[in-house]
């Protein structure tokens, strides 16, 4: 009796923050929580002073029916001595049962000595007048959900903690069916050795994953490139048919075939000026690092060949042309003159063939980029295990 004594004076004055019309109503909402949940359960250290609390709060209730909430209450708080024996996942239980039926917003309008302001009634009060940090209650219910009661109370008493737990949540559902019968077996070892297994696979699917997913995102710039090239394609062809079909009177006195000719052999000058523009950027690559750069000579020297194979493939061609006609000009003119309409379509060649010869350098860089060894694969990790296991 001495302490029980001593517990109700450490208690303060709640006031219940009702009129007097609602009392009795306030009172029947008080006996429904008590009914359904043990709060010396769930309250710890702090069940009798909660629970003397309430009991103080209704002495501003109707007289009748207070006596038997009195005594229920006082009944709880007599437990609150033997809270030490309910298991933590119990405890766990029984906050969850709160939250999920919002059995919290009993407390709206409760009125603590220690504060001039009545409680709202929410689940971060309710946590607070328990003691609990809310993150860390959610926390628990969180895993009371996923691996229920009997196998985190067997994984508790392993020793397993937050970290191990919040890993097994990350793994897929049939790791954790696997995971929660190991921890209702019981055994330890077991259950770690399974857990390195079942988390190596997860990391390894994953790393597989991240893998295919770049291998699509580079798929998806290819096929974008592909698209522009075939928009600047599509559109040279309508604008082809679209001068065809018009019959318009030709701007010029040349010969349609002239204009193909010259049109093909501006297309044809360009596809070889790029190719020769990427050896010369090749060769600045080259020549700007040191030469005593391992096998810097051997890479210039397939520049030097590639360089020499181009010019003659184009002295050869000189020459023929030279043979076959004469009064040649002396004197090449740098570029071809064009009629608008010519120029037009030119614009719109110019595009696809730039755009061509970059997909096709990206696509041998990719080739060359995929044909590389792969490096040493991540280490095989582990579950910490409780020291001495």
């Amino acid at each position: 009796m001495t302490k029980k004594t001593k517990a109700a004076q450490s208690i303060g004055v709640i006031d219940l923050g009702i009129t007097e019309g609602a009392r009795m109503q306030s009172a029947s909402a008080v006996t429904q929580l008590i009914e359904q949940v043990d709060i010396t359960a769930i309250a710890g250290d702090n069940g009798a002073e909660i629970a003397s609390m309430v009991a103080a709060g209704l002495n501003a209730a109707s007289e009748e029916g207070q006596r038997d909430l009195v005594n229920q209450l006082l009944g709880q708080a007599q437990m609150a001595g033997a809270f030490e024996q309910f298991s933590r996942t119990v405890r766990i239980s029984k906050l969850a049962y709160v939250k999920e039926n919002k059995l919290y917003r009993q407390i709206k309008g409760l009125k603590l000595r220690t504060g001039s302001e009545s409680l709202d009634g929410t689940w971060e009060e309710f946590c607070g007048l328990l003691g609990m940090s809310v993150d860390k209650v959610d926390l628990d219910i969180t895993n009371l959900r996923t691996f229920g009661e009997e196998a985190l109370e067997s994984m508790s008493r392993m020793g397993i903690g937050y970290r191990e737990l919040r890993q097994f949540r990350k793994l897929p559902q049939d790791y954790r069916a696997a995971l929660i019968a190991a921890a209702n077996g019981g055994d330890k070892d077991e259950l770690l050795d399974l857990a390195e297994e079942l988390l190596e696979k997860e990391r390894a699917s994953k790393a597989d994953l991240e893998a295919k997913a770049a291998t699509l995102e580079e798929d998806v710039k290819s096929f974008k490139r592909r698209e522009k090239n075939y928009e600047a394609e599509l559109e040279r062809v309508h604008s082809q048919v679209k001068r065809l079909s018009e019959g318009k009177k030709r701007t010029t006195e040349l010969l349609l075939r002239t204009e193909e000719i010259r049109s093909e052999c501006m297309a044809l000058q360009l596809e070889a000026e790029l190719p020769i523009n990427s050896l010369r950027k090749l060769f600045e690559e080259v020549s700007s690092e040191s030469a005593d750069a391992p096998e810097n000579r051997l890479q210039m020297e397939h520049i030097w060949i590639a360089a020499n194979v181009v010019a003659a493939r184009a002295l050869d061609i000189v020459a023929l042309i030279k043979a076959t006609e004469e009064d040649l000009p002396e004197r090449l003119q740098g570029t071809h003159i064009l009629s608008p309409e010519e120029t037009a379509r030119w614009l719109l060649d110019y595009q696809t063939i730039e755009n061509r010869h970059a997909a096709e350098a990206i696509a041998r860089q990719e080739k060359r980029d995929a044909a590389k060894p792969r490096g040493a694969g991540r280490p095989r990790g582990s579950v910490n295990k409780p020291k001495g296991d």
